[in-house]
């Protein structure tokens, strides 16, 4: 092999290897709030269905993940009710849009968009139409009322928390 052909070798290896850790950089970079909130305001409608459904269930707490489409109540684990296929479907075509976890707390259904090991973000609507507090939202480092009331973007960051309040 002759020494130009090495040189362009390990050129193209190196720019590989710098694309590959942009890429990576990007997936793992938390997502904007901007988007977040244009992703809001373009699935509004299939959050505003899933958020009636979940707001007529009369469990407490309610989770739901985008991995195992499994409904976590505070009683049980069970499967998705089939009784509300407009829920059903919108809640599926929010998984498959990006969100990550539908929830419900006493008085607030959050949509997670953005989470790693500690630090997530998304959209909450509060069922009695307060300010979200950490009661609601576990961590609460950010909040920003959206343009339709009730309507909140949040981030939630274990660490950040954790170093304001010590």
């Amino acid at each position: 092999m002759s020494i130009k052909r090495k040189i362009i070798s390990v050129i193209l290896g190196i720019l590989g290897i710098l694309c590959v850790f942009y890429l990576l950089g990007f997936l793992l970079a938390p997502m904007s709030q901007e988007r977040i909130e244009k992703g809001f305001y373009n699935d509004y409608e299939n959050i505003r269905i899933v958020r009636d459904f979940l707001m007529e269930l009369e469990d407490e707490s309610i989770y739901i993940t985008s991995s195992s489409k499994t409904m976590f109540t505070n009683t049980e684990k069970t499967s998705m009710p089939s009784d509300n296929s407009a829920a059903i479907s919108a809640i599926d075509r929010l998984f498959s849009r990006g969100y990550e976890v539908i929830s419900k707390g006493d008085n607030c259904i959050c949509f997670l968009r953005w989470n790693n090991l500690d630090a997530g973000r998304g959209v909450a609507y509060l069922i009695d139409g307060n300010t979200p507090s950490e009661q609601e939202l576990m961590f609460l480092t950010y909040l920003q009322p959206l343009d339709i009331d009730g309507w909140y973007y949040y981030e939630e960051d274990f660490n950040e928390w954790k170093r304001r309040n010590q």
